[in-house]
């Protein structure tokens, strides 16, 4: 009886999986094929495909880019040509239309130039479109006016004892008469009457100061702002609630 080789018995048995070498990870040829073999000749047989077909690929995409039409170096540089032509246009045209609006808006373009520029303008335009204000404080005991821009930035702020008076004297209707009339000579030599197209003039206080004010703006002396008043309120805070009041003091 013959033997048969060694190599067949254990080609046979349940031993080869145990002997077989196994990887840690898959072989790049495995992904190509997708097969679970490790022998010399399916790696052999495996690297081959994947090759031939890389370079299958390769060929194709080189065929395909020679049949694509190119287009003629005449034929770009005048397409070139027109993009540059139409891009400066394009740019002149908007530039032309900013200065165009700043124009109209008269506002200086000077002042386009950076960020600081540009919140200027932004300023600017904020205060010729808003409404200045004119607050008139009459006291009892003084005449406060301070006027100012539409963002609430102070232009002037005087009171009776700014003109000398003082004591009993900052109370009277003449003090805050010659107020009034100064404080509107000091906007007309600024040049505010020219800026000022909205002016809302608010009255606070029953002092005599309230009158004094009321009759500059119907007099001469207000005829440049007259015009451009848009609205008169009363802003008298009022007492109403809240703690009571100190007993009052009876003599007698």
């Amino acid at each position: 009886m013959r033997r048969a080789p060694a190599a067949r018995l254990l080609a046979g048995s349940s031993l080869q999986s145990t002997c077989r070498f196994q990887p840690t990870q898959a072989a790049p040829w495995a992904a190509v094929t997708g097969a679970r073999t490790y022998s010399p000749a399916a790696r052999q047989r495996a690297d081959h495909d994947g090759s031939s077909k890389q370079i299958s690929d390769l060929l194709d995409r080189l065929s395909a880019s020679k049949a694509a039409p190119t287009p003629s170096s005449g034929s770009s540089s005048r397409m070139g040509d027109l993009a540059q032509a139409l891009n400066a246009n394009s740019g002149q045209q908007r530039i032309a239309d900013t200065f165009s609006r700043a124009r109209n808006r008269a506002i200086d373009t000077s002042a386009l130039d950076g960020p600081s520029g540009l919140d200027a303008m932004k300023r600017e335009a904020d205060n010729s479109m808003g409404e200045y204000r004119l607050n008139v404080y009459g006291s009892s005991h003084n005449t406060h006016i301070t006027v100012s821009k539409p963002n609430r930035d102070v232009i002037i702020s005087l009171s009776t004892g700014n003109l000398g008076f003082r004591k009993s004297a900052r109370h009277t209707f003449d003090a805050a008469y010659q107020l009034g009339a100064y404080v509107m000579d000091r906007l007309i030599h600024q040049g505010w009457h020219k800026k000022i197209k909205n002016l809302e003039v608010v009255l606070r206080g029953f002092g005599p100061g309230r009158e004094a004010v009321t009759k500059i703006l119907l007099g001469s002396e207000g005829r440049l702002f007259r015009g451009a008043i848009r609205k008169v309120a009363d802003g008298t805070k009022l007492k109403f609630g809240g703690t009571r009041s100190k007993k009052p003091r009876r003599l007698g």
